[in-house]
């Protein structure tokens, strides 16, 4: 049984303790994790309040989604913050001065949120494309999944949630054999070929963890293959949970925020193809994962290393488990 403490060994030092905090079992470090991602959107919300208390009337949202919307961020972590507007029914004076207040907040308070900011027209854009600096425009319907209102219309918000409904079977499988594929062949093999680099992952034959800071290079550590593996999949059960009626629009609505409470509503709803106590096993699997994901992140950002020493049949078990989720529900 995965009961890995959550303490630092780069391949450098002796094991050190991070944070007395992260001195603890996977499932108490996620607990916190969650209960701290609660205060600060909290606190995210009232600043976005006080700042923008003239758009309460206005089309508009002030959304996050991904791992903040899941109330998985690890502490290192800054907020990422969406804004969504309806083109066609706001003037776009108004839109430009809403943006220009907007990036001004983003440079006052740097230690709060993210540099980066995704703004969209929902008149005319794909709710489930990513638009962002890059330039890039990948399809990923767990945006709108995992969204979470921080500030902005309350019906206007509902109406973004509803478009999870006109997702189609064949979109669906196309989300699958793409995105999910690639995080499945990450947890197989620990790597992954990314134009001319090959990004390392982990090792699960020694146990390490590799989280890469240089800039245009995305492997870190467990967070494209353990973790969104599950999450990716959690998502297409219930995206074709929804189209088979086996849960309603209401329940959607109203699903559970974290990764492993959504686990748990799957299991208690029958959809899920485990038993309780395999669901118990891949809930531990997937803290173990998470907790590992956000300490490889902390050791690369403390110590400037990019790799971390963790027990190899612990990361081994975690590993099956997840694999074995994962190859039940193809």
């Amino acid at each position: 049984m995965i009961h890995h403490k959550i303490i630092a060994q780069t391949a450098f030092t002796a094991p050190i303790i991070l944070d007395p905090a992260l001195d603890r079992l996977p499932e108490d470090y996620c607990a916190s994790i969650k209960a701290n991602s609660a205060i600060v959107l909290q606190e995210v919300t009232l600043l976005l309040q006080g700042e923008f208390h003239d758009l309460t009337t206005e089309p508009c949202l002030f959304l996050t989604t991904g791992s903040d919307g899941r109330f998985e961020k690890s502490n290192f972590s800054k907020v990422d913050l969406l804004f969504y507007y309806k083109g066609d029914t706001m003037d776009p004076a108004r839109i430009t001065e809403i943006t220009q207040r907007i990036f001004r907040l983003l440079e006052k308070r740097p230690d709060l949120l993210s540099k980066s900011i995704e703004i969209k027209n929902l008149s005319t854009s794909d709710v489930f494309v990513c638009e962002n600096e890059t330039g890039k425009k990948p399809f990923f319907p767990t945006r709108c999944f995992d969204a979470f209102l921080l500030y902005g219309n309350q019906q206007e918000f509902d109406a973004y949630k509803d478009q999870v409904t006109t997702l189609t079977k064949a979109k669906i499988t196309d989300f699958k054999d793409s995105t999910l594929r690639i995080a499945k062949e990450i947890v197989k093999k620990g790597y992954q070929k990314f134009k001319e680099n090959t990004l390392h992952h982990f090792n699960i034959e020694t146990g390490q963890l590799f989280y890469t800071l240089h800039e245009g290079l995305t492997a870190r550590s467990t967070k494209h293959g353990h973790l969104r593996s599950v999450q990716y999949m959690v998502a297409i059960i219930i995206f074709n949970a929804l189209l088979d009626k086996t849960i309603t629009l209401d329940e959607y609505k109203d699903l559970p925020r974290t990764t492993e409470d959504r686990l748990l509503f799957l299991q208690k709803k029958s959809i899920l193809k485990l038993n309780d106590a395999e669901t118990q096993k891949l809930i531990k699997a997937y803290r173990y994962a998470l907790s590992l994901y956000h300490l490889s992140e902390q050791v690369a950002k403390r110590n400037h290393e990019d790799t971390l020493q963790v027990t190899a049949k612990e990361l081994k078990e975690c590993t099956s488990i997840i694999l074995n989720f994962l190859d039940t529900h193809k």
